[in-house]
Parts: C-alpha cells; structure tokens; sequence
C-alpha cells in the first residue's frame, strides 16, 4: 500500500489477503470492485480508526461506476452489509476458518459515505500475512464478475505458473455459487461453457494473466480443475505496460467504450492520448457543468490536438506515473520474494521430515492425518489411498509440516 495519505498521490494497488480472495459470497462485479476500493481508502486508518468515509461520487468513479445512480449504489452497499461470506477456501494446511460480512455497516449523509469493517476483518486487511496485489485499474476493465473472481483467484498464482487442482465444489463457492443451491452448473458442460469458458476469455483479453485449464476426472466426472498461469503476451494491449492501461481505464472513467478507447491507443502515440487527457480532464475539473458529453468532446481533442494549452496537471500526472510503476517494481518483487520464500519453507520442512528417523516420520504423518481428516476430507481420502504421494496432499503436508514447525509443536526427533 502507499505511505502517504494523500488520496491523489496514492498508486492504484491493493495488498488483498488471500483470505479475501479465496472467499465465497454471491456478490455482483459492482459490489467487488466496491469492496475493494472501500478497504485501499480505509487502508491506512483501520489500525486507528474504526469508521471511515468517502465521497459516494469518488467512490463510484473509482470502481468505475459511470452513473449518478446513487440509488443503486446505495442497494448494493445494503447487500454487502448483509451478504455474509466465507474466507480461507483454500486453507492448505490452515485450521483457521471464518465467515462474516465484508462490511459491518454503511451510512450515506450529504453525498459522503461512513462505513466500517467487521473487528476480526479489520486486523486481517491491516497486516495479511499472505496477499495478493489487486490493481484496481485492470479492474475498472471488466465486465463480468465471473471473470473477476477468475482473475483475483489465479492471478497471485502467476509466479508460481499453476494453481494447483481445485476441488469443483470450492471452485465453485469462489466463483459465488453455491453448490448446495446449485441446479443448473451441476453437469461440468454447462459450467465449463456458460461460466469458466467466458471468465477465460475475458482474463486472457484485459489482464496480465493468461489462462489455460486442466481437468482431473473421477469416471466421467470432474472432480477438481486447475488452471495454468503464464504472464500475457499480449504486445498490443499488454497489463504489464502500466501507461496502457492507465489510459485505458481513463477513457473509459470518462464514459468512453472500451472498444472505442482501445482505437485510440492503436491509432495515436501514447503520449498524444496522455497529454489530450490530461488537458480533458483538466477542463471538466475547472469548469463543471460546461462540458456536457465527455466522450465527443475527448475526440475532439485529439482531432484539434488540445495540448497546446498545458495544464499544470500534466506534470501532476507525470510524478503519479512515475510514483505508480516504482510501487509496481516494488510490490512485483516483494511478491516473488514472498514466494520464494514459501517454497523455502517447504522445502525445509521436507527436509526436516525427510532426516528423522522412521518412528519419528511415522508419528508426524499420523498427527497429520488426524488434521486433514477434521480439515479436508477430499484430501483425506487421496491420502487414505496413496499416502504423501500425491501432489495435492504433499502441498498440503508440507505446508501444514512448516506452520507447525514454526509454531514448535512439532519437535526435533533425533
């Protein structure tokens, strides 16, 4: 997250907790990207304070809203509140379980909104012990929550390059259906096409991510699902050069289509676009009211070329840019350090298991056994059957192996 609290100087990602992340809830793309936008401004006051406000218009101009229907927005605030949710799906090896609300509660007054979050939800997005880097700019691109939830579930697997098999049924819940409510995705066909296909296909257009999918079948049935996650390589419209996106997602804030902001990249220079925008964007905040339709008066500018007037914003806009992609570099490599250093704690304690004696290992793997059987019966019975060998399960002995290590409650046989 940014250090300073200036709202106009902080970079445009969220640590997320993957708690949050690998989560069931049946919220709406809109109420997703409210949520996360909710806890990036409340950031750097949850440790001090427990209430926190924002204006409803910079909130919905931020999830990408382009509306003044505030009525709506105020619906889906409503639902949040009492949509309860519940976290930690993947808990691979992890006891911890919790289910609550996203938000304790929401009030609008004179156009500013007053929320809070739930206490135990509040320490979690405060100081998450593992997380994942949500831009909110790739974000304001999509159009489908399905497609959403994919990308946030997959995307902090992109250096580690697959997810791992997923049971259908957890899959599911993180997708926000319900399997016990489920009639119509039960066959994998319909799930495949009407769901998992689509959310694919829009991951692989508008992030930094692309997908591919392996299925692991029991009979003629799905069981689990895993997706592979590779970098885009997408050269037109690659997430990974910031200046596009962000231009992008600008266009598109000023009620501009997305197929519409794209020709724009295709057709003009990057810094044309920018210094157009910008001169745009400076015209609609100095003179409210004036400018009735953004869309024809942006194409405009870039017909005319508006940057002969240089507003001071331009320079504004240049330190941001530059000030977004450190914080990118930044948090990109503490991300792989993050991972490195999970897959060093698995292996140390691999080699722990791996140096003491038989009784000892004998021991250990039966005091697993007892968690996993109380924690995960799918994992369970692949171990009942094949032991630590399988993939799933030795993950999720190594994991759980590691915590308890760190927690000292396993203890040095030799």
């Amino acid at each position: 997250m940014a250090n300073k609290k200036n709202s106009e100087d902080l970079p445009i990602e969220l640590r997320k907790p993957v708690e949050m992340i690998h989560m069931s809830g049946r919220l709406t793309l809109l109420q997703k990207k409210l949520v996360n936008n909710l806890v990036y401004h409340a950031f750097h006051e949850l440790l001090d304070q427990e209430i926190h406000k924002i204006n409803i218009m910079k909130l919905a101009e931020d999830a990408g809203f382009d509306s003044r229907n505030t009525a709506f927005l105020k619906s889906s605030l409503r639902d949040i509140v009492n949509t309860t949710c519940e976290f930690n799906l993947l808990r691979n090896g992890s006891e911890i379980w919790q289910a609550s609300a996203l938000l304790a509660e929401a009030t609008i007054v004179n156009g500013e909104i007053t929320y809070s979050f739930p206490p135990r939800l509040r320490k979690m997005l405060h100081d998450p012990k593992v997380f994942s880097i949500v831009n909110l700019q790739i974000q304001k691109l999509f159009s489908s929550g399905y497609a959403f939830s994919l990308y946030e579930n997959c995307h902090r697997f992109k250096n580690v390059g697959s997810t791992g098999f997923w049971d259908l049924d957890v899959f599911k819940k993180m997708m926000g259906i319900d399997p016990k409510e489920d009639t119509v995705y039960k066959e994998f066909k319909y799930l495949n096409n009407q769901i998992i296909k689509p959310a694919m296909k829009e991951v692989n257009k508008v992030t930094d991510i692309h997908l591919e999918i392996e299925l692991k079948k029991k009979g003629k049935s799905v069981v689990e699902i895993r997706f592979d996650v590779t970098h885009h390589e997408n050269k037109d419209f690659n997430s990974d050069d910031q200046q596009k996106v962000t231009l992008l997602s600008r266009m598109i804030n000023l009620g501009i289509s997305e197929k519409t902001a794209r020709s724009y990249i295709t057709k003009h220079p990057l810094d044309f676009i920018e210094g157009n925008l910008a001169e745009v964007e400076y015209r609609i905040k100095t003179q409210p009211g004036k400018i009735k339709n953004y869309p024809a008066f942006f194409k405009k500018a870039l017909e005319e070329d508006f940057r002969k007037v240089t507003p001071p914003i331009d320079k504004k806009a240049e330190e941001l840019k530059k000030h977004i992609e450190e914080q990118a570099r930044a948090a990109h490599e503490e991300e792989i350090e993050l991972t490195r250093q999970s897959k060093q704690r698995r292996a140390d304690a691999r080699q722990y298991f791996d140096g003491i004696d038989k009784k000892a290992q004998v021991a250990v793997e039966k005091k697993f056994a007892s968690f996993i059987e109380k924690t995960n019966a799918f994992a369970f019975k692949s171990y009942a059957k094949s032991g630590l060998k399988g993939l799933m399960v030795g993950q999720a002995f190594d994991d759980w192996l590691a915590n308890e290590l760190d927690r000292g409650t396993i203890f040095n046989h030799n």
